[in-house]
């Protein structure tokens, strides 16, 4: 049995139908749910059943009430209820339970809980597209809605915008016909209250806009963007390897480091790829008289610079190919990022 210390560490692997899918659990009972699927093991061949203790689960869903024993056993009643309808290939939607055994061992203070088979090509050895997030992320969300809009933008936050229609939207946050009517009851509880919180407790922030057909508002274009805090978690592997491009960058460059820069090479092209190129240019930035290493690291990286390329990136700047980066020039992209990772893009420096 996992250790509940250790969740801030457990991903939460899904596969795109079932973050799509139409639900309706509660708030307590979904962060059970992705609890119980950031325990499952990339090797799993088969759901097992898993033992949750009064401890754990009073962790997971952050319960303060009093009689704990009383509101389990209830929650197993209700969770044992609850369905998603998953959208399959031949466009069809079928409902699905979640769990195939649920069991609260009073006396033993365990909730024991399996995930029905049919769920399995779903978050088992998952061969489809997929999403995978921290548990950690989402930990501090007190809304079901703000946690299943963190799913579905975390699912195209890669691309950076999705448009969902406004009554899909609503299917997959669970909400019914009879609720929010009206589009600024809404936007009001919902879109802004994801917002307030994503940005407030979660990796990710974003800005949204109202498409309309006719007068009527139809759809919602989501703009979505990291919002890396020094608090949230970020994988052993990730930090090692932004503290060692940070740490190697500083050794070829005297003057002071532009964090924000090295952030937004980072989250557009990947950081294998930036460290890629600091590798290969280490040797040739060493021997060479090169006056603004910053700018020319920044431009090998964004366009694509490895010694297969061939070339030799020239100081460009946007789309003025024949200029090279001037003082004013790099002035201006640096003040850019700034605006952007200020906000958006907390790190450590």
């Amino acid at each position: 049995m996992n250790n509940i210390n250790s969740v801030s560490s457990e991903l939460v692997v899904k596969a795109n139908n079932l973050i799509e899918g139409f639900m309706d659990m509660t708030q307590q009972e979904y962060k059970f749910t992705l609890f119980l699927i950031s325990r499952i093991r990339k090797e799993d061949k088969e759901f097992h059943t898993q033992k949750v203790s009064v401890k754990e689960f009073a962790n997971v869903i952050n319960y303060t009430g009093g009689n704990m024993y009383e509101y389990m056993k209830g929650f197993e009643s209700s969770l044992a209820s609850k369905k998603i309808r998953v959208l399959y290939e031949n466009g069809d939607r079928l409902n699905i339970p979640w769990f195939g055994f649920i069991r609260y061992i009073h006396k033993e203070g365990i909730l024991e809980v399996a995930f029905n088979y049919h769920l399995s090509p779903f978050l088992l050895n998952i061969d489809i597209p997929y999403t995978k997030y921290y548990l950690e992320n989402i930990k501090g969300l007190n809304s079901i809605y703000s946690l299943r809009v963190y799913e579905l933008l975390k699912q195209y936050q890669k691309i950076g915008t999705r448009i969902i229609q406004i009554d899909e939207l609503k299917l997959m946050l669970g909400i019914s016909p009879e609720e929010y009517k009206l589009y600024g009851d809404f936007k009001r509880r919902v879109i802004l209250q994801a917002q307030k919180e994503l940005a407030a407790k979660t990796d990710m922030i974003f800005e949204y806009t109202e498409i309309k057909i006719a007068r009527r508002i139809d759809k919602i274009k989501f703009e979505i963007y990291s919002n890396v805090q020094p608090q949230l978690l970020e994988s052993s592997e990730e930090k090692k390897l932004t503290q060692a491009i940070k740490t190697d960058f500083k050794k070829l460059y005297k003057g002071e480091l532009n964090i924000n820069i090295i952030q937004s090479m980072i989250d557009k092209k990947g950081f294998e790829h930036v460290r890629q190129t600091l590798n290969e240019l280490k040797d040739y930035i060493g021997q060479s008289q090169i006056k603004h290493i910053e700018r020319f690291f920044y431009r090998c990286v964004m366009d694509d610079y490895t010694k297969s390329t061939s070339y030799t990136p020239k100081l460009t700047y946007a789309n003025f190919d024949q200029r090279e980066y001037t003082d004013e020039n790099w002035e201006e992209i640096i003040r850019i990022n700034q605006e952007k990772y200020t906000y958006a893009h907390k790190i450590e420096v």
